[in-house]
């Protein structure tokens, strides 16, 4: 797949082992499509300057597949962010955390570029459970 993880690994692959042949299929016509286009441009770029091949726009077929050749399939998923936070807000339409340049997340009237208003409320919901009961133990002797 031409997404976050195909295009990382292909260019990882490209860098590190330069006469390796690599082929980037995927069925959307663009690499990294959830992508602006700037980092479109730049992926694509940098991949086709270390000769990654690029077959975009139809979907990957096995049987063009050659008994030479090792697939390893990097296909998308949804993010699964609903119910990680205590606060909804956090969480955009698409299903990615709201976070800044900083990666710090985001919530109630916070914008990218500063805060319009603070809350005290932790922003993990309860349902984060801790294994190791690292936390319960700190928590609990102070």
């Amino acid at each position: 797949g031409a997404g976050l993880v195909g295009v990382e690994l292909a260019a990882e692959l490209a860098h590190f082992f330069p006469r390796l042949r690599v082929t980037l299929v995927d069925g959307a016509p663009d690499v990294l499509p959830q992508l602006g286009e700037g980092a479109r441009e730049y992926a694509r770029q940098w991949l086709q300057e270390r000769n990654v091949a690029l077959r975009l726009g139809k979907p990957f077929a096995p049987e063009f597949v050659g008994a030479d050749q090792v697939v390893l399939s990097c296909v998308g998923a949804r993010p699964r962010a609903a119910g990680l936070l205590a606060d909804a807000s956090a969480i955009k339409a698409n299903g990615r955390i709201r976070v800044n340049r900083h990666m710090q997340v985001l919530s109630r009237g916070e914008s990218e570029t500063g805060l319009a208003s603070c809350s005290a409320e932790p922003l993990l919901g309860s349902s984060v459970s801790d294994p190791s009961g690292v936390a319960s133990s700190a928590s609990s002797a102070s």
